[in-house]
């Protein structure tokens, strides 16, 4: 019975290497794809539009702040 049981943990333990194999593989053709694709392109568009992406920025993080402040409060109980 054990040695049934090392078997099976040798096969699966090789099924989750190889698993684990082809998902990184995978991860770096997709990260090395978003890099010479996508980032160029993001990157000259930020440059033409400086200022539309200035806005943007402090706006989302305007937003940001106030969610995070009022669920800060409501969490520990204070009142302003």
């Amino acid at each position: 019975m054990s040695k049934d049981f090392e078997n099976l943990e040798k096969k699966a333990k090789k099924i989750f290497d190889d698993l684990y194999d082809k998902l990184d593989d995978r991860v770096k053709n997709l990260s090395n794809s978003l890099k010479d694709n996508f980032i160029p392109d993001a990157e000259e568009n930020l440059r033409k539009n400086i200022f539309k992406t200035v806005f943007i920025s402090f706006g989302v993080g305007f937003i940001i702040g106030i969610i995070v402040t009022f669920f800060g409060f409501m969490k520990s109980g204070k009142k302003k």
